[in-house]
């Protein structure tokens, strides 16, 4: 931990570096906004020196307040997403329950009256259409499209994303 030799309670308060979203660019304005502190503090010149010296502190100050706040919001954003999707299924019994009866539903139709002999020739002729497709020398497979979704990317995307309310 930094020691807090020089700084006012006050602005000690804020500061506390472990917080998990403190980094470089909050440092650099919490070392600055001290430099202007200290300096406002020390002078003993004319009023308006002070008064100048003041301004610049609180303007200091009013900068890093507000990276401050915006780090801590973008990482409480993160941090809620990320529970959001890493939360476990809390009732899984339940959830392979239903799995078991969709599925079985699904694979055990005993009513035909959908499935007439029109909807398989579609069905069929899909599945050639398809295979034919897949069969073409000029269709060449998308490597980006099949590769795994990244962290990095969701957090870019999400990053980047519109909020709606």
């Amino acid at each position: 931990m930094i020691p807090k030799y020089g700084l006012t309670t006050k602005t000690y308060k804020r500061r506390k570096p472990r917080k998990p979203f403190w980094n470089d660019d909050l440092q650099s304005l919490w070392n600055v906004m001290c430099t202007r502190e200290k300096d406002y503090l020390k002078y003993r010149g004319s009023n308006q020196g002070r008064q100048r010296l003041r301004l610049e502190y609180v303007s200091a100050r009013h900068t890093f307040d507000k990276h401050l706040r915006q780090c801590e919001r973008i990482y409480k954003r993160e941090q809620a997403f990320w529970r959001k999707i890493q939360n476990p299924i809390r009732d899984e019994e339940r959830v392979f329950e239903k799995w078991r009866l969709d599925f079985r539903d699904l694979y055990n139709c005993d009513d035909n009256q959908d499935f007439d002999d029109n909807h398989y020739e579609q069905t069929k002729l899909h599945k050639l259409l398809l295979e034919n497709n897949m069969n073409d020398p000029l269709n060449e497979p998308n490597h980006e499209l099949n590769t795994n979704i990244t962290v990095d990317e969701i957090t870019r995307i999400l990053k980047t994303a519109k909020r709606v309310a």
